[in-house]
């Protein structure tokens, strides 16, 4: 998946809706994967930038601040490491 984010930034750009969307995607899957803080240190960075180039009433937009919250809450939520 962020082979394709490769592909996407390289070819269409930052801002093109593919990219944005494929940035989204990413961070969804980096918040299944666990990554909780990649995840939301992705969604952070890309929010803004969404709201540049699409808008913020895009459907897009609400999707990532729903992902954000997601990841957020299970970022909060995860264990951490401790010393025995």
């Amino acid at each position: 998946m962020e082979g394709v984010l490769t592909d996407r930034l390289r070819v269409l750009g930052p801002e093109h809706p593919h990219t944005l969307a494929t940035r989204l995607d990413v961070a969804r899957w980096l918040t299944d994967a666990g990554e909780y803080g990649r995840a939301t240190a992705e969604l952070y960075a890309l929010l803004p930038e969404q709201i540049d180039a699409l808008g913020a009433d895009h459907p897009s937009v609400e999707a990532t601040r729903a992902a954000l919250s997601r990841a957020s809450t299970q970022n909060s939520a995860a264990p951490t490491p401790t010393d025995d």
